[in-house]
């Protein structure tokens, strides 16, 4: 019992070490963005909103926020469509085939950043899709179906069978089966689903650098370039901003749905 207990604490500590090593970079962009002074740093004095004020008077992160946005939502429900159906037909295959689609939606995961923003960059500039919301909104698309995929294929998985035969076997067409039965027991998933993508492609950098031009900036672009000559903490604000709105989403999500089901496995 004793050393149960030993082991339970040092992986308690282990576990709080890891949480403060992922929280402590978020905290101190915190502590920047209230900083009184024109420094990037944390001043232990009174803190200030001067900067939140100057980023209200910055248009362009204005447009940039309204842009990243307006742009997320859409996004997460393309990357929903097109993941929920391939997860969806990824559930019900043989496990060989399954392998088979898993592999080809998480492949955009695996690969090099930059080497599937150049690839992405020359199939949109032949399109001429390139400098135009489309090729960002095909770029974002791209970048958040992995996640999509992964979140639904899991709570598709998760999901007896037997319930959506049982559905059939009363005279349900299959359109009703997955309205009336399969969407309903797979919304925590659903939620992730939609969280994930639209927090990735608020925060989509590295491809919307290549597609977007220079007449196209969300609101990462924006904060890029601020920081190419010289910055000031507006960039701090700005970056807690979308720190206080994921956070914000997630708390909402779990209070809804319940996001720790997300994952769920019914037995």
């Amino acid at each position: 019992m004793a050393r149960a207990a030993r082991h339970d604490r040092w992986l308690t500590a282990y576990a709080a070490a890891a949480a403060l090593f992922l929280v402590l970079p978020q905290l101190v962009v915190i502590g920047v963005s209230v900083n009184p002074t024109s420094r990037m740093v944390i001043s232990w004095s009174a803190p200030s909103g001067r900067w939140y004020v100057s980023l209200w008077e910055h248009r362009e992160f204005l447009r940039g926020f309204v842009l990243s946005f307006a742009l997320a939502p859409f996004v997460s429900l393309c990357s929903l469509l097109l993941g929920g159906a391939a997860a969806y037909a990824a559930s019900r295959l043989r496990p060989r085939r399954a392998a088979a689609v898993q592999g080809l939606f998480v492949a955009p995961l695996l690969a090099p950043a930059a080497a599937l923003a150049v690839a992405l960059f020359l199939l949109l500039h032949t399109l001429r899709l390139t400098d135009t919301i489309a090729g960002v909104f095909i770029a974002h698309v791209v970048a958040t179906l992995p996640y999509t995929f992964r979140t639904l294929l899991a709570g598709l998985r998760g999901l007896d069978p037997a319930l959506e035969e049982a559905a059939l076997s009363l005279g349900a067409s299959r359109f009703a089966v997955v309205r009336r039965v399969t969407l309903p027991l797979i919304r925590p998933a659903l939620a992730a689903s939609v969280l994930f993508a639209m927090i990735v492609s608020i925060d989509e950098f590295t491809l919307t650098l290549f597609i977007a031009g220079r007449s196209i900036e969300t609101i990462p672009l924006v904060i890029f370039h601020n920081t190419q000559y010289g910055m000031d903490p507006t960039v701090a604000a700005a970056s807690t901003v979308l720190i206080a709105i994921s956070a914000v989403v997630i708390v909402l999500l779990e209070r809804m749905v319940g996001l720790k089901t997300a994952y769920a496995v019914r037995r």
